[in-house]
């Protein structure tokens, strides 16, 4: 039983649940969307703030990119899988030095790429009856239509200005601990030679332990 709960709370922690969840929930939206929503209708939510209105974009996140010329969704597609699998292969790689907040970030930026790649690669017209990945979130800022897009880039934006918050948070805290060191007070020289220090201590460290 402590063994399953141990597996459990692994599972827990690994956030790889958001990944999924955030992932299906796109699918999902975007295909209730498409069955039920015609291209360019709006639905409003709440007035002058939030409408759901179907478009297709054939470019990149928040409809920027070219108009569907088969050369540049090409393009798309292989930034797409580039930037999914060098995310999955971070969170792989890095995983058991990952704090639970970049887990989050990560597992959000995961599903959102993957989400839209899923859309670049597969939806076209021939296949599905339309091209590319479906938008459908429609927000106003004073009265002025913000870009249109989807749970994925959502989620992809969520998971960036996590991120951005902890490499900040990472970054004053760094800073204050060199300030405890002093090393404010010394020469560019001085603070150059006690990093190069550091750095070749690590280095024979790995390799000892190697």
């Amino acid at each position: 039983m402590d063994k399953f709960k141990k597996v459990l709370k692994d599972i827990y922690f690994s956030f790889v649940w958001l990944m999924v969840l955030m992932l299906a929930i796109d699918l999902i939206s975007k295909w209730i969307i498409e069955k039920n929503v015609s291209l360019g209708q709006s639905i409003t939510v709440i007035p002058n703030f939030f409408e759901i209105t179907k478009s297709y974009n054939v470019g990149m996140a928040f409809s920027i990119g070219a108009n569907g010329e088969l050369h540049w969704r090409i393009i798309f597609i292989a930034i797409s899988v580039i930037f999914s699998a060098v995310l999955i292969w971070y969170y792989i790689k890095k995983f058991s030095k990952l704090g639970t907040w970049k887990k989050v970030s990560l597992s959000l930026m995961i599903a959102g790429a993957v989400g839209n790649l899923i859309d670049r690669a597969f939806y076209w017209k021939a296949i599905t009856g339309f091209d590319g990945v479906i938008d459908f979130l429609q927000f106003y800022i004073f009265g002025y239509p913000f870009a249109t897009f989807n749970i994925a880039d959502a989620s992809l934006v969520v998971g960036v200005f996590i991120l951005i918050i902890l490499l900040i948070i990472e970054m004053i805290k760094e800073a204050k601990e060199k300030a405890k060191r002093g090393e404010y007070k010394m020469t560019t020289e001085e603070y150059f030679e006690k990093l190069n220090k550091e750095e070749n201590k690590d280095s024979n460290e790995e390799d000892n332990n190697k």
